[in-house]
């Protein structure tokens, strides 16, 4: 695999894509996440930025992604040729010494179930390659004492459609 290539994914509460261009990245995670409380927990929402880059003469046919918690696949995305193949165009077309060029993916799940905690983390393969990610560590932290009787409180309620790890 080339050496030049690189992974990164930044993990948030809410990415924004703005009008005039820019992306808002709402709760940034710095490296770990702390849940309160004792598994199954719901967050509402995770999103994943994940960017490549790479020397444009490093150019790929294929990609996939995988998000994974530890060893667990969580999520696998095929790129459709269409998009990897656009992915250098525009760096291609710059004038002067631009030679690299930047894949941005972005994943939203909402909501996401956590079972455990782990690693979690985006990995890439690039023509069959793998580009391992950086990740976030969740953990599971004990519930804050609130004065409030066990019997009155409630297990949090898992919507069919959440993302469950």
């Amino acid at each position: 695999m080339p050496k030049s290539r690189t992974i990164l994914s930044l993990f948030a509460d809410d990415i924004r894509q703005e009008m005039d261009g820019k992306v808002t990245y709402v709760g940034v995670y710095q490296g770990g996440m702390n849940v309160n409380g004792v598994p199954p927990a719901v967050l509402p929402k995770l999103a994943i930025s994940t960017y490549i880059h790479m020397p444009i003469d490093e150019r790929f046919k294929t990609m996939s992604l995988e998000l994974m918690l530890d060893n667990e696949l969580i999520n696998h995305i095929d790129v459709p040729p269409e998009h990897v193949l656009s992915a250098g165009v525009s760096a291609a077309a710059q004038p002067g010494e631009f030679r690299e060029i930047t894949f941005n993916a972005v994943m939203v799940l909402q909501p996401l179930v956590l079972a455990k905690g782990g690693i979690l983390r985006v990995n890439a393969k690039l023509d069959g390659e793998e580009l391992v990610g950086n990740g976030l560590r969740i953990g599971f932290v004990a519930p804050i004492t609130t004065g409030i009787p066990e019997s009155s409180t409630s297990a949090p309620t898992v919507p069919e459609s959440a993302v469950k790890v």
